[in-house]
């Protein structure tokens, strides 16, 4: 608190003036009091005092005193992770509000004594609607707490300072990343990162155990401290699983960290499958049969003659087919997701079905082109004009063979290719040799893909009793090139986010129809979703899951889905993890203080220092300067 002249301080004459004059007068008056007062020495000094006293009160009256305050009032919020050093410099003269989920982490419960309690950092607006300065202090606050705070204020939280004080890093798994919904069959993919709390400590090794839900290792990878890593596993299963990952010391039995991995497996969706040869093969009935399990809508023309095919139709009703009676018109293929073919059958195709065909590609049709002799000697095809960013150069060989690779495949046998090397312009590829060579082709046309495959023997993957690499192999081609499966569907959570308890979750529905509801496993009633503002094709609803564990949300067309508890054939279901608050602590702490630090440089931090200034009130000072007169006027009536 600092003291300043005001007004007067810019006529230093005038001011010059009054104190001279104040010290002549005190002069004067106290050497006629002394004249007066020599045999009584505490009388005088009395005087002497009441007269000093009313000569300030003076100069005090007259000059514009102003106070400077250069504590600003402060509004403090303790989060998870707070150090004690921290809540050592918290003014415990401000308001001070404590996260209840922050309590276990803090050692020093003596700021508990004067700090309020809340269960969200939003409820402080109960007790503070109004504040200029925000001081968050811990690992911070999470994007959707930010949110709420911004929601609830309005234009208010624009007028208010942030400064946020990071806590200290801690050990763990940070950065984490892996697909919440997948089929059976395709890899999970688990990215993240170790971080590390002690740089003198950074050559330490860790082992990070995979362990599947009876607690079986699944994987096992060592690692140090800010190193990233990738573990990848088969989904076998259908069903709503959790893994976990446990860090420990390399050597240690006890872990230092177990947390949960969960994701949810189901069925591969049906692809609409048309298949179009010029004969025949082991090869086409392999394929059919396995997508034919999985319920797949598939459609084989096999030629029999220069313009005749046959046909063999599976999972198709009679209303389905009757769309599909001209089999390469740009209506029919438009009832397809992915087109296999075979080069002798690509090069019978008629010029108005090869500008069908074309067409349907570039509004989302996926083909895989099987290579053979025929396409590969009449390479290139001036109706394939679409296909110019490849090139198939013929080999003069007996045999070519390679080992096909492709993410997260397994085959380790060398298998026989179609006689041929396949260049791109991009380098655009779906499968690969062992030696780097393209194997299959991968070329976006308008909306669609297209692959051509030196590939052609996969059955003997089936065959030899390697089931379940063929059918990855199979789903990671399809996935790579089939149309995107059919609306509506559940979106797909992010791969790096989660969903907490007691915090808000949108789902959203692609291609929802406004008469649809949803069901949630926690709620009685039937739910409404609403058009999203920006991206109108889906609709989407918020939830706040309030247990932890996985919980079922189902959306339907059909509105009797209000009035009675059983499913609907129409719903389409979609599951998701809400995870506890002792779940990635870790993680968390590294994106609440991301999104609070971005929050604090976005927001004016120099209100903190701001200076408040305000006048003296001069009340005391009349009413001293009447005291003193009073006391100096009955001094000389009375005695």
């Amino acid at each position: 608190m600092t003291f300043s002249l005001g007004l007067f301080s810019h006529y230093t004459i005038a001011a010059s003036v009054l104190v001279v004059l104040l010290v002549i007068g005190l002069a004067v008056a106290g050497y006629f009091a002394s004249q007066r007062l020599k045999q009584n020495k505490t009388r005088l000094a009395a005087i002497l005092l009441t007269n000093t006293v009313a000569a300030l009160t003076v100069l005090g009256l007259a000059f514009d005193i102003q106070l400077t305050n250069n504590q600003a009032s402060v509004t403090y919020l303790v989060t998870h992770g707070a150090t004690t050093e921290q809540l050592e410099q918290i003014d415990s003269q401000q308001a001070v509000f404590v996260l209840r989920e922050a309590v276990i982490s803090i050692n020093n419960k003596n700021i508990l004594d004067t700090a309020t309690l809340i269960e969200i950092p939003s409820q402080l607006l109960s007790y503070q609607p109004r504040f200029e300065n925000l001081h968050v202090v811990g690992d911070g606050l999470s994007l959707s707490q930010w949110q709420d705070m911004r929601l609830l204020m309005g234009e208010a939280f624009n007028n208010i300072s942030v400064r946020f004080s990071a806590s200290t890093p801690r050990l763990g798994l940070v950065n984490m990343s892996w697909p919440r919904e997948l089929a059976v069959g395709q890899f999970i993919e688990v990215k993240g990162q170790l971080q590390g709390i002690d740089a003198l400590a950074v050559d330490d090794i860790y082992e990070l155990n995979l362990l599947d839900p009876v607690g079986q290792r699944v994987d096992t990878i060592r690692l140090k401290t800010t190193e990233s890593f990738s573990l990848s596993f088969p989904a076998k299963s259908m069903g709503q699983w959790v893994y976990r990952l446990q860090l420990s010391k390399s050597g240690d039995m006890q872990p230092l960290l177990d947390e949960p991995l969960a994701f949810s497996v189901t069925k591969p969706t049906p692809v609409r499958i048309l298949i179009k040869q010029s004969a025949a093969s082991f090869e086409t009935r392999q394929l059919k049969n396995w997508a034919a399990q999985l319920g797949s809508q598939i459609s084989v023309l096999t030629q029999i003659s220069q313009t005749k095919d046959i046909r063999q139709n599976i999972n198709l009703s009679a209303a389905e087919l009757t769309q599909i009676t001209s089999p390469f018109t740009e209506q029919a293929l438009i009832n397809f997701d992915w087109l296999l073919i075979d080069g002798r059958a690509l090069l019978t195709l008629t010029a108005q079905q090869m500008t069908a065909l074309k067409t349907a590609i570039k509004n989302g049709l996926g083909v895989y082109i099987i290579a053979d002799n025929a396409l590969i000697n009449a390479w290139p095809v001036p109706l394939l004009d679409w296909l110019s960013d490849i090139k198939i150069q013929p080999l003069d060989v007996a045999s070519f063979s390679a080992i096909p690779k492709w993410p997260h495949s397994m085959i380790e046998g060398v298998m026989p290719l179609a006689k041929a090397i396949i260049t791109s312009a991009n380098n655009s590829f779906l499968v690969q040799s062992n030696d780097a060579k393209i194997l299959v082709s991968h070329s976006k046309v308008g909306l669609g893909h297209v692959a051509v495959s030196l590939i052609n023997g996969t059955y003997g993957w089936q065959t030899s009793g390697l089931t379940e690499q063929y059918s990855h192999y199979w789903q990671s081609v399809i996935f790579g090139l089939a149309r995107p499966k059919q609306t509506p569907y559940w979106l797909n959570a992010a791969s790096d986010t989660l969903a907490w308890v007691n915090q808000h979750l949108q789902k959203c529905v692609l291609g929802a129809t406004a008469s649809g509801l949803a069901t949630y496993d926690q709620q009685p009633l039937s739910l409404i979703l609403t058009q999203d503002i920006l991206q109108v094709e889906q609709r989407c609803l918020t939830i706040w899951p309030t247990n932890a564990g996985w919980h079922e949300l189902a959306w339907s067309k059909n509105s009797a889905l209000s009035a009675t508890p059983h499913k609907q054939n129409t719903s389409i279901e979609t599951w998701f993890y809400a995870h506890a608050k002792q779940d990635w602590q870790e993680w968390r702490q590294v994106q609440n203080r991301l999104v609070s630090q971005k929050i604090a440089q976005q927001q004016n931090t120099q209100r903190f220092e701001k200076t408040s200034v305000k006048f003296l009130d001069k009340i005391w000072l009349w009413g001293l300067l009447v005291l003193s007169m009073s006391i100096l006027w009955l001094e000389r009536k009375l005695f």
